[in-house]
């Protein structure tokens, strides 16, 4: 890990994070090669890591359909991806 870095170019951060529709994978944007965590209520769901352009995705282990939080972590920075919500008319 790069502790102690604080050069602002290599300042961490998470874009166009969410879920998709079935609410079973979260994926999104981050610096190249960034571990990214998944947390549920103070649980770790697992980790992943960006590929050499930033993109991760990451399989949740059931559905999440009732817009549960889901806390997405790369370096120290977090964002909150917000689970769809399933069987609602959209107007």
């Amino acid at each position: 890990s790069q502790q102690g870095n604080t050069n602002p170019a290599q300042a961490t951060f998470l874009n166009k994070v969410g879920f998709n529709l079935d609410g079973n994978t979260i994926s999104g944007i981050t610096n190249p090669n960034v571990e990214v965590t998944f947390t549920m209520d103070g649980n770790n769901l697992g980790s992943t890591t960006a590929d050499d352009s930033g993109n991760f995705s990451f399989s949740l282990p059931q559905s999440y359909t009732h817009g549960e939080t889901v806390v997405v972590q790369a370096g120290s920075l977090k964002v909150n991806a917000i689970a769809p919500m399933a069987n609602i008319e959209q107007a």
